[in-house]
């Protein structure tokens, strides 16, 4: 398809022991897949892609233990975009 390149990321089990702290978290492989506008590119973990919006890609990250920065960081996801994400989510609840 295009528009898609898998990266492939190391385990999360060795997550501490890795040189390079940008590299984290998942053992799926990430496609790229740009934003709604096409201003940006996003680093989706593969079992995502189906997801629709960003909002439930971060929700769904959230829920499988990543932190805002590592969401942040592995995603390309603005920090401040993944924040009010998860303060909105905090609000309705």
């Amino acid at each position: 398809m295009e528009g898609r390149e898998i990266v492939p990321i190391p385990n999360p089990k060795r997550v501490n022991q890795m040189s390079n702290p940008k590299q984290k978290y998942t053992t799926d492989p990430l496609v790229k897949r740009d934003s709604p506008t096409g201003s940006r590119v996003y680093n989706i973990p593969e079992s995502l892609l189906g997801t629709t919006s960003i909002s439930q890609i971060i929700r769904k990250l959230t829920s499988e233990g990543w932190s805002k920065s590592q969401i942040s960081n592995v995603t390309n996801i603005r920090y401040q975009h993944v924040r009010n994400v998860l303060k909105e989510d905090s609000k309705t609840k």
